[in-house]
């Protein structure tokens, strides 16, 4: 390569850092966003459940507490995901890991990211088809499950976006 184009190389790969970094930025204030909401969906499961067991207790079951107690489950677990990923927190084999020389770290990375990838395509395909089917719940009371399988659709394409954002951003050494 010529000098001059060594020179355009090395700006445009700090131009493509200086755009993941930004991105970064952005997608750890989106990961904070939902991990509150997750928060928050959470705390109001543990109310819901209180309610359902003192009403079970006292007076008549109400039959749609457990249901939306397991869709606010869920969603505190998708949601939290990418938060999770962002700052290491998910249960790894890291002394495994660690002890991998680069190019087999690159392909537990690459792995890692194409298996987040495989779960956001399924789910999409999976909610796009409850939406389309109208799928609910059974029960005395009916909920749509659609939106509980997309609000599952953000938290794993958020998933997905920080690992790819972590492999992106790694160290070679790493």
């Amino acid at each position: 390569m010529s000098r001059s184009q060594n020179r355009h190389h090395a700006r445009s790969e700090r131009s493509a850092h200086k755009i993941v970094r930004g991105g970064g930025r952005l997608l750890s204030r989106v990961n904070a966003c939902f991990a509150t909401i997750g928060g928050w969906l959470l705390l109001l499961t543990a109310i819901m459940l209180t309610v359902d067991v003192t009403f079970r207790n006292l007076f008549e079951p109400l039959q749609m507490i457990p249901l939306l107690s397991v869709f606010a489950l869920i969603a505190v677990t998708y949601f939290g995901l990418s938060a999770t990923e962002e700052i290491d927190g998910h249960v790894s084999l890291k002394f495994l890991v660690t002890r991998l020389t680069s190019p087999f770290r690159h392909i537990v990375n690459v792995l890692t990211v194409m298996g987040s990838g495989l779960l956001a395509v399924a789910l999409i395909t999976n909610a796009v088809d409850s939406f389309i089917t109208g799928e609910g719940s059974e029960g005395a009371l009916t909920f749509k499950l659609w939106p509980i399988k997309f609000a599952m659709v953000v938290g794993a394409a958020l998933f997905f976006a920080e690992t790819c954002r972590k492999m992106m951003t790694r160290q070679p050494s790493a």
